[in-house]
């Protein structure tokens, strides 16, 4: 995005730093504008939580440089859903020529 003469830096305030904070913010800063991210919690306790992220995710990751490894993800080969009660298998999805298949990985 090529600013016009008029152009002014914004200064914006982004309220959360989950997938749709941080994707807003990085997309605003690539703009151009100055972006400041507020998040409450502290993530140090977090444990199981996770985001999936499918191969039309990871290409906006790629072309905004995100350090995919930093984040030590799972590439995912599997994916089982399972009862919620009794836990066994109501359904298993070979992912093994995702990448091959969608040209991205997929990633949790």
């Amino acid at each position: 995005m090529e600013p016009g003469t008029n152009w002014t830096p914004l200064d914006i305030a982004v309220i959360g730093g989950g997938v749709g904070g941080t994707a807003a913010s990085i997309a605003l800063r690539r703009a151009g504008n100055k972006v400041t991210v507020y998040e409450r919690a502290d993530f140090a306790g977090e444990v199981g939580a996770s985001i999936s992220c499918a191969a039309n995710g990871m290409k906006w990751l790629h072309e905004w440089q995100v350090n995919i490894e930093k984040g030590d993800g799972v590439y995912l080969k599997q994916l089982i859903n399972r009862d919620w009660k009794t836990g066994e298998p109501v359904s298993v999805v070979d992912l093994s020529d995702y990448e091959e298949k969608w040209g991205q990985p997929y990633y949790m």
